[in-house]
């Protein structure tokens, strides 16, 4: 059954949260990732109830974020996305790096420190091969006020994640988080809503490499996975090859050379 709350902004979460705010909140969702408005009707209608505001209240209740309903969250997604078909496996992958960094920011920010590092030391090797520069800078965000202070974290603060997910594939877990939005979905939700921008594509996911990062993946104008991998390639050692005139220079003297030798020894 979908929920009634794939979202809170923070304006929101001051205050009493009515269900036609949810209403609004999941309409304004869905037609943003490409769903009619008939098809959104039908999903709130089919939520209403007492069910629905008891999903609503829970969902409300992960909103507000303790330590352990981010670890909850993040495992429920990760576990959900390893048990998918292969097919689907690499582009849902991608989700996972920005659910991460935004959980870990919203810890810290949330002065729980500890739990903050303890998530980040389970699970950041697990984003390590292809955001290693990213893992490695955010390894020293300890505090809250390193939040405002750290350039890198504004970047990721201030601007959506983009990513490319194939229509079959983010209708899957969209459906799934809707399912257990009571379980630590409707954070995911929220989350996605506030720090990812979804590009809906059709056809195959053939595009969709696990250990590389597409093209129009990430944050606009941000160009640190280039610069990571190349700090990645093999060191050549070794002396420099030499300039090609210099080279042709130093032969032309060294023949030279070799025939006034020969001219000496005759």
């Amino acid at each position: 059954m979908p929920p009634v709350v794939p979202s809170v902004t923070q304006q929101n979460m001051g205050r009493t949260v009515t269900i036609e705010d949810m209403n609004r909140l999941v309409m304004n969702w869905l037609s943003q990732h490409g769903y009619s408005r008939t098809e959104a009707i039908l999903r709130l209608e089919s939520a209403r109830g007492p069910e629905a505001l008891n999903s609503a209240k829970n969902s409300l209740d992960w909103l507000s974020g303790t330590a352990e309903t981010y670890f909850q969250s993040y495992m429920l997604l990760r576990d959900w996305i390893d048990s998918s078909l292969e097919l689907y496996r690499p582009e849902l992958r991608r989700v996972l790096f920005p659910i991460f960094i935004h959980s870990y920011l919203d810890l810290i920010s949330k002065n729980q420190t500890n739990s903050a590092k303890q998530f980040f030391t389970t699970y950041s090797s697990e984003h390590e091969v292809l955001h290693g520069y990213d893992i490695r800078q955010m390894s020293s965000i300890t505090l809250p006020e390193h939040i405002e202070e750290n350039e890198l974290v504004k970047l990721y603060r201030q601007n959506k994640y983009k990513i490319t997910m194939w229509r079959t594939a983010f209708d899957l877990m969209l459906h799934f988080l809707f399912e257990n939005e009571s379980n630590g979905g409707a954070i995911i939700m929220r989350l996605l809503n506030q720090h990812v921008e979804t590009k809906i594509v059709t056809g195959r996911p053939d595009q969709f490499i696990n250990n590389t990062i597409t093209n129009d993946e990430g944050i606009s104008g941000y160009d640190v996975y280039h610069l990571d991998s190349f700090n990645k390639q093999p060191v050549k050692l070794g002396e420099m090859p030499l300039d090609t005139d210099l080279k042709n220079d130093i032969e032309m003297e060294l023949a030279i050379l070799d025939s006034k030798n020969e001219k000496k020894k005759s």
